[in-house]
C-alpha cells in the first residue's frame, strides 16, 4: 500500500536523490541539482498550504521507502493545474506513478479541482502511454511538448 507524505526537511534529501539520478530524469534529458536554500523553500512552500501548490511523496510500506514525488501547482497562463510525478527509476513498471495519480486525485477532491493537466516532452513514449491509460487527453502539441489533460470527477 503506498501513501501521500508530507516530508519533513531531513527528508527533502529524496528530492535531490531523483533528481540528480540520471536514469530516473533521462525522460527530461538533463538532471536537476538542489541547494540546500532552494530545498529550504521547498519547505517553506509546502508549510504555507496553499491549494494551488501541493507537493507529496509517495511512500510504500512494503518498500519501507518513499517511491516517487508527485505534485500539482496551478498556472495562472494556462489556467490549470499541471500535475508531475517523477518514480524512481528502478520502481518504474510496478504501478507506481498509477497510485501517486489515485492519490493526488483523492486529494484534489478536497480542493474542488476540476482538472489535471501534464506536459511531456514528445519523445516520451512511456510517458505518453502512462497518460493515455489514465484517461488524459492530448489538447496541445507545440515544439517537442505535448500537454494533456485529465478532467476529475468531483
Amino acid at each position: 500500500m503506498a501513501i501521500l507524505v508530507k516530508p519533513e526537511r531531513k527528508e527533502l534529501s529524496f528530492v535531490k536523490k531523483i533528481h540528480e539520478n540520471v536514469k530516473t530524469m533521462a525522460f527530461q534529458e538533463h538532471t536537476d541539482t538542489y541547494t540546500e536554500e532552494q530545498l529550504d523553500r521547498l519547505m517553506d512552500k509546502m508549510n504555507q498550504d496553499d491549494p494551488h501548490f501541493f507537493y507529496r511523496f509517495v511512500y510504500c510500506d512494503g518498500c519501507q521507502d518513499f517511491v516517487s514525488e508527485t505534485s500539482w501547482k496551478y498556472d495562472s497562463k494556462l489556467d490549470a493545474y499541471i500535475w508531475s510525478v517523477i518514480v524512481r527509476s528502478d520502481l518504474r513498471k510496478a504501478g507506481y506513478g498509477h497510485e501517486s495519480l489515485r492519490l493526488m486525485k483523492k486529494e484534489a477532491v478536497k480542493y474542488e479541482i476540476p482538472a489535471f493537466v501534464c506536459e511531456i516532452h514528445d519523445r516520451n513514449d512511456i510517458g505518453e502511454k502512462f497518460l493515455i491509460q489514465e484517461g488524459f487527453q492530448c489538447i496541445h502539441t507545440e515544439n517537442n511538448h505535448k500537454r494533456y489533460r485529465l478532467v476529475l470527477g468531483n
